[in-house]
């Protein structure tokens, strides 16, 4: 293997030793428009997945952006790259639910955790000049799924919520654990 440098989608740029991480990434995508390509078929896949979870009969969050009370801004970091589905399953709906129904709404929450994790781990790969490995994607998938579960469970905890400005303690430790796991996919898909 080699260290990438020299890998056709490394920019001229990128080679010379520039800096600016937005420019270098910037001209990555415009040398390698390939890399769009995972995250805009997940991304069309989220779009399926949230007009399916409007029209099942598993109750379903709605994300908003205008209401009657205002502006509703929402900020996420989740950990790992992916796309930001307009609608939200508590996976609290699932209990007692028949087995079909449970396999479904089982099935629609694994089937965009799994489309985010090959998309990101194949445009890994493709900037670090490495096979996609089945090893890799699953290691990875563990990791997303690990996050998400902590993101609902933290989320469910309606102290949490309620803490105003006393929030921002642990809102800052929350934070402090996100930049130290920043690099955690990318070494995941490095093996």
């Amino acid at each position: 293997m080699t260290d990438g440098h020299n890998h056709p989608s490394n920019p001229p740029e990128f080679r010379r030793g520039q800096r600016n991480p937005l420019s270098v990434a910037l001209s990555r995508l415009r040398y390698d428009p390939v890399l769009f390509v995972p995250f805009l078929l997940v991304g069309l896949l989220l779009a399926v997945v949230d007009w399916l979870h409007r029209r099942d009969p598993i109750p379903t969050h709605e994300r908003t952006g205008l209401g009657t009370d205002g502006v509703n801004i929402q900020i996420e970091y989740v950990g790992y790259p992916t796309g930001i589905g307009q609608t939200l399953r508590p996976l609290e709906s699932l209990i007692g639910l028949e087995p079909h129904y449970l396999g479904w709404g089982l099935a629609l929450y694994v089937l965009p955790l799994v489309a985010v994790t090959v998309a990101g781990a194949a445009t890994m790969a493709r900037v670090m000049d490495r096979p996609v490995r089945f090893a890799d994607v699953t290691s990875l998938f563990g990791f997303v799924v690990a996050l998400d579960l902590l993101q609902r469970l933290l989320g469910s905890i309606a102290v949490l919520q309620e803490m105003g400005l006393w929030g921002f303690v642990p809102l800052a430790i929350y934070f402090a654990l996100f930049v130290r796991l920043f690099l955690v996919p990318g070494l995941l898909v490095a093996g």
